[in-house]
């Protein structure tokens, strides 16, 4: 368990940040204690560019899927250590 969410795979655990090796993982499931509203993961996409957090591995890569059943609103970021922000990028 880490800050209270119950990892069944971690790769590396930083304060703050856990990494899941993504290629291992198909689906799973985040629970916290305030009606599971105060915590969500993300392993590929998010529908809104407010949903990524903070800071993430560096590299990482989030689509980031828009208005549901549309794919023209669909663009990739990739989290960017150096500047600590998400910068647009190609898939």
């Amino acid at each position: 368990m880490v800050n209270g969410i119950r990892l069944l795979h971690t790769e590396a655990v930083k304060p703050n940040t856990e990494t899941i090796d993504k290629t291992t993982i198909k689906n799973f499931a985040v629970y916290d204690g305030f009606n599971n509203q105060a915590a969500f993961g993300i392993m590929r996409s998010v529908q809104k560019f407010t949903n990524l957090p903070a800071t993430a591995p560096v590299g990482y890569v989030v689509k980031v899927s828009g208005e549901d059943g549309s794919e023209s609103d669909d663009y990739y970021v990739e989290f960017d250590d150096t500047d600590k922000v998400w910068k647009e990028c190609k898939t």
